[in-house]
Parts: C-alpha cells; sequence; structure tokens
C-alpha cells in the first residue's frame, strides 16, 4: 500500500502537502485506478504526473465541480482535447440516458485508452481526430505526457483533422476546450455549433498564446465579440486586464 499517496489522498489540507506531493511525483510507479465522481472508471499510468494527480484529486477539482453544475440531465457535452478522458467521464452520468458526451482526441494512443474506458457508459461517442478550421491533415507532437501533445510544424506524426460543424449532428449545450493553443482554429471551425450559444470552458495558457492579458488573447476577442463574457470556472466576472496567477487557467465563457 502506497502510504504517503493515501494521506494525500484522504488530506484536503495539510502544512507542507506542496512539497509532499513534489517528492511522492518524483518516486510514483505502477498502474492505479480511480473511481470519478459519478460512478465510472478512469485507469491511470502513476509514472505520467498528469495520471498520477487525477488519482490523489487535485487535477482540474475546480473545472470538474463546474461541470457538475453547468451541465444538466438530457444535454450534449462536447469535449475537444479529451486526452483520456477525466471530463467525458464524470460528464456522462450526468448526461445520460438522453443525453450525449462527445469527445475528440486526435492522438491515436491516447484516443484508444479513452474509447477503452467510455464503454462504461453508451452516451459516450469518441473521435480520434482533431479539430480545426477545416478538413485535412496536421502534425501532431506527441510525448510521453500526453496532455502536452499539440499541433505542431515539429510534430512527428500526423493526424486527421475536421471541423466540429462538419462532424457535429446534435445542438450543444456546453463545450470544453483544452488544445494546447488551437483554440482559435477549433472555434473558427464551429460557427454553426456557436450559433446556439452553448457554455464554453476554454484554457488561457500564456505560453501557448503569447498574450498576457486577456485583453490581448484571440480567443478572447473572439467569443467577446460573439456576445460572450468571461469568469472564472466559479462564475466571477474577469475584467479584461486579468491574467492567469500560475501562467494558466480555464475560463468559462456564457452570454
Amino acid at each position: 500500500m502506497d502510504v504517503l499517496a493515501e494521506l494525500l489522498r484522504r488530506t484536503p489540507s495539510l502544512k507542507g502537502k506542496g512539497r509532499i506531493v513534489s517528492h511522492w511525483l518524483r518516486t510514483r510507479s505502477g498502474q492505479r485506478s480511480r473511481i470519478l465522481p459519478g460512478g465510472l472508471e478512469i485507469a491511470l499510468d502513476m509514472s505520467v504526473p498528469y495520471e498520477a494527480m487525477i488519482w490523489i484529486g487535485w487535477e482540474e477539482q475546480e473545472e470538474l465541480r463546474a461541470l457538475r453544475q453547468l451541465l444538466h440531465s438530457g444535454e450534449t457535452f462536447i469535449d475537444c482535447g479529451a486526452n483520456i478522458g477525466l471530463w467525458s467521464l464524470v460528464a456522462a452520468p450526468i448526461v445520460w440516458p438522453d443525453g450525449r458526451v462527445i469527445a475528440f482526441e486526435p492522438n491515436p494512443l491516447v484516443a484508444k485508452r479513452l474509447a477503452d474506458a467510455a464503454v462504461q457508459s453508451s452516451v459516450i461517442e469518441v473521435h480520434t481526430i482533431a479539430l480545426s478550421d477545416k478538413p485535412g491533415v496536421l502534425p501532431l507532437a506527441a510525448g510521453r505526457e500526453h496532455n502536452l501533445a499539440h499541433i505542431s510544424s515539429e510534430g512527428a506524426c500526423t493526424v486527421p483533422a475536421t471541423t466540429l460543424d462538419a462532424i457535429l449532428d446534435r445542438r450543444p449545450d456546453g463545450i470544453k476546450i483544452d488544445v494546447e493553443g488551437y483554440e482559435l482554429h477549433v472555434l473558427n471551425g464551429a460557427e454553426q455549433a456557436l450559433s446556439h450559444r452553448p457554455w464554453i470552458i476554454v484554457e488561457f495558457n500564456k505560453q501557448h498564446s503569447a498574450a498576457v492579458r486577456l485583453a490581448d488573447w484571440s480567443v478572447h476577442g473572439h467569443l467577446t465579440d460573439l456576445g460572450y463574457r468571461a469568469h472564472t470556472v466559479i462564475g466571477e466576472r474577469l475584467a479584461d486586464e486579468w491574467t492567469p496567477r500560475y501562467g494558466y487557467a480555464s475560463v468559462l465563457y456564457r452570454v
């Protein structure tokens, strides 16, 4: 039994916990699984920091709480950059039985893991494809830390791409976009989907966008022009001068 990991999982606050987590991340290994809110299970490779943080419940906690508040039974949720399916697996029990979770993940190996997990729910639909502003083929830079995979001219492999409008046959109620700097391309290919004005949670990452403030971020300008307003995931309105405290943050856009 991993006593230190269990302590980290079960102790919400502890002096020096951040340092303990950093130490644990350097020593963790093996395969484990976690039951997510709603009851579905996710398989995790503990040697990958992103997955280890999911196991101890430290990854995207506020965002997933917001998802559970924003999404309702019977609705359609679009997961752009679904990775191994954290958001999709939390969303599925919420929208079940008449709703739908439509997940897009271009990395074939990661999408296979997502598809394997998706068999737990009849409402999850997985597409091994990248979303962009036009159909085609894109270079993908994918490494062991798959949550950092991104579209790049330096990518070692190519993946098929399409637009959200070309593939979506349902009105979306909510959309999450986490595509490591490729967000505006996804939005430009979703004109019809956005005409229904779904809520959108999108990652603002200063490293990928070269913007410091919301006002400088092309995604913010695009959504503002469509009538959206920016909020934290807990619903607090954000000014144009706002900047992520830790270099990146999820921003909730609502009309």
